[in-house]
């Protein structure tokens, strides 16, 4: 299944996530929740190119922030809440968005590093 050529590894793995959920039958939401994250996933290879230069720690985090904000409209007090109910915890496994993370995030410990 992810020997499909022209695509990435993380490509794949948002693919097989969709198919995961579905599967394991998690619920509907969460299955119908994927469709405009993949969508929005496969448009903004450049934009995470881009975030990873720019912010090597914190770029997922900052980049499943905006989707769910773009997706969900998620405020920033619900993202914890959003990215549970989310393919992008299946896609981002890694990120943290308690309160306390992103206030830490937010007042300086995401450093911008040029390129």
């Amino acid at each position: 299944m992810n020997q499909k050529i022209g695509r990435s590894e993380r490509d794949n793995k948002a693919t097989d996530a969709a198919a995961i959920l579905s599967r394991n039958d998690t619920g509907i939401g969460e299955v119908l929740d994927a469709g405009p994250v993949l969508y929005l996933y496969s448009r903004t290879q450049e934009m995470r190119a881009k975030l990873q230069l720019g912010f090597r720690d914190s770029w997922s985090t900052l980049y499943a922030m905006a989707l769910m904000r773009a997706v969900y409209n998620c405020p920033l007090a619900e993202m914890e809440h959003c990215y549970r109910r989310s393919i992008l915890r299946v896609l981002f496994p890694n990120i943290s968005l308690s309160k306390q993370n992103m206030t830490h995030l937010f007042q300086g410990g995401m450093y911008y590093n040029s390129y």
